[in-house]
């Protein structure tokens, strides 16, 4: 969504502020894909006993393919941040953004699981025990990513980077 608004904003500039603000959403949350997919979710399914229904899963997050899913993208946020210069900042005061898109997909998640009886992400379960604390933490690696995103695209880094 964000690359095609990119490419709609460049002829109708009102979209800027919305494609400024996907450009914060999709980097913050393309660093914590990366951050929870190599450091939860690889190391437990490489050190913990799976069950059977989860092998495929596991399989797929182990292959090429799921490598490049879970952090081609991260990839490419950075790559465009770099490209974009000041534009591509990170504001912490927007991180309501970010928030507001976390609550989105975690409801989307449920609903997920309501119609087909399936999780994405097995720490997504709220049958679990320690769910809120699941969900908490996510929320906290959320604002993390964010406030690196926003180090990493401030003037002081921007500058330095030329």
């Amino acid at each position: 969504v964000y690359y095609a608004l990119a490419v709609v904003s460049a002829v109708w500039p009102g979209l800027s502020r919305t494609c400024a603000v996907l450009h914060e959403v999709s980097l913050a949350t393309a660093l914590l894909v990366t951050g929870i997919t190599y450091g939860v979710l690889v190391p437990c399914a490489l050190l913990l006993e799976q069950p059977d229904h989860r092998r495929g899963s596991i399989q797929l997050l182990l292959t090429p393919q799921g490598h490049i899913m879970h952090s081609a993208n991260t990839l490419f946020m950075l790559v465009d941040t770099k490209l974009t210069g000041p534009a591509g900042r990170v504001w912490l005061s927007d991180l309501r953004y970010g928030i507001a898109f976390g609550v989105t997909y975690s409801v989307f998640e449920w609903w997920f699981h309501h119609v087909t009886g399936l999780w994405h992400y097995p720490f997504m379960d709220y049958n679990q025990p320690f769910a809120e604390l699941a969900y908490l933490a996510l929320f906290a690696v959320l604002l993390l990513c964010w406030m690196l995103a926003a180090a990493f695209t401030s003037e002081r880094m921007v500058v330095a980077a030329r």
